[in-house]
């Protein structure tokens, strides 16, 4: 039943539900955080990661259920971990509390037990941007993602605090607003990558189908041998796209063996607990980007068939890893057109490196290839050239009809036509003109 003395406004885009609570704690006037959290899950919750009830929220949002509840979704963290969850733990998992132990399975309990003791991360180019606009900042929920430390829009470096419970801040309210830009491209990949897996809103999935849509695409690749898949040769291909900072951060320690040991649980399925960032690595690896892995996933849930066979003449990791940044490539030349290598630059850099220093030659043919495009030197240089041979048998021809007037002769007036497209359009009507004159 809604409280009448509770005022919770519409979240605005990322923004945390811990955010909203905050705003709507302000907003109603009320003195004690705890106690205004309380009247609306029974019980103390700042609402980070999971809130115990935390349905009971969505009622303030919108009068219809269905529309709050929706607009709640877009607050959680939890789309962040679903994919990656079995359906069944992914329904037990709407009503947990925030931190309990005593009932969540072992995989929510060993990615969010401690989510609510870790530091909070704010942007201060964001917090000024958000003050300007509603007067208020934000908690953004991709700035919270786990081994996240830059910000995805603006390659600023998270600051990082640790937020009180009983009376709680928002990020303007810290004094530390300085910007340090970050010149890392692992670290914005990731923030980007993390942000992408959080608003993508995928559905729960099945470990088999997982290991399944894995398989193939390793097949696919040459990753097999022996049936069993080389994941030292896949960890060895990360190595080479990431430094060395990012492994130590997501991985915990800069060590192939240890690397390889997480790929291979994640594409065996063997995974005991839940691990987006894990996934993440190991998408880029084979997949190249996320919605492509999600799709084939999509077709092995529906009952449809994955990739299935290896491609022939595939070996050597650098053919393997070519395979997925010239799909990429492929893709976004019919999307983007001639444009293609400054959008890869933005938004692909690793395809965008790796064609400069392998597939440059390739690269240009396929854009090339999209159509009409400008004349080259030689056939300007042509063009010009049979123009002026135009202007000067005109000239001749008509100093010859002046003197065949005067001679009382007559010799006749020669107008070329040059078999060239550009020529024939671009001479004809100037030789109906002279010769009707």
């Amino acid at each position: 039943m809604k409280q009448p003395h509770i005022h919770v406004p519409q979240p605005e885009p990322d923004e945390s539900l811990h955010s909203l609570l905050i705003a709507a704690f302000r907003f109603s006037g009320h003195a004690n955080f705890r106690d205004f959290t309380e009247l609306i899950f029974r019980r103390p919750s700042d609402g980070r990661g999971w809130s115990w009830r935390y349905k009971s929220i969505g009622y303030y949002l919108d009068p219809c259920r269905k529309t709050g509840l929706a607009i709640l979704q877009g607050t959680l963290q939890l789309p962040y971990l679903v994919p990656f969850t079995d359906p069944e733990v992914a329904r037990q998992g709407e009503n947990r509390l925030d931190g309990e132990t005593r009932t969540d399975p072992v995989a929510l309990r060993s990615a969010w037990k401690a989510n609510n003791g870790r530091p909070l991360n704010y942007c201060p180019i964001c917090v000024a941007l958000h003050v300007r606009r509603i007067g208020r900042s934000l908690w953004l929920r991709s700035h919270q993602l786990h081994h996240v430390n830059v910000c995805w829009r603006h390659a600023v470096r998270l600051i990082r605090v640790q937020q009180r419970f009983g009376s709680p801040l928002l990020p303007h309210e810290f004094e530390n607003q300085k910007a340090e830009y970050c010149f890392n491209k692992s670290d914005i990949w990731w923030a980007q990558q993390a942000r992408e897996l959080l608003l993508a809103n995928h559905g729960p999935s099945l470990a088999e189908h997982r290991r399944e849509v894995y398989r193939n695409r390793a097949m696919r690749l040459g990753y097999v041998k022996s049936g069993r898949i080389d994941a030292w040769a896949i960890a060895s291909d990360l190595e080479k796209r990431f430094d060395r900072a990012l492994f130590e951060r997501v991985c915990g320690s800069f060590n192939r063996e240890r690397l390889a040991g997480i790929v291979h649980r994640v594409v065996s399925g063997q995974e005991s607990g839940i691990q987006p960032s894990n996934h993440i690595l190991c998408i880029d690896a084979l997949f190249g980007e996320q919605n492509l892995f999600f799709q084939q996933l999509r077709n092995v849930q529906s009952g449809q068939k994955s990739e299935g066979q290896p491609l022939s003449g595939v070996s050597g990791r650098q053919d393997r890893s070519a395979l997925v940044h010239r799909e990429i490539f492929m893709r976004e030349l019919g999307e983007k057109g001639r444009d293609v290598m400054r959008h890869l630059d933005d938004q692909f850099p690793l395809t965008h490196s790796w064609i400069l220093q392998n597939a440059l030659a390739w690269s240009r043919r396929k854009i090339a290839q999209l159509g009409s495009h400008s004349p080259e030197r030689v056939s300007i240089l042509r063009t010009a050239a049979l123009g002026k041979r135009f202007e000067e048998t005109v000239n001749r021809n008509s100093r010859i009809g002046v003197l065949s007037a005067i001679g009382s002769e007559s010799y006749p007036v020669v107008i070329p036509i040059y078999g060239g497209d550009t020529s024939e359009h671009g001479f004809y009507g100037l030789a109906d003109g002279l010769i009707s004159s």
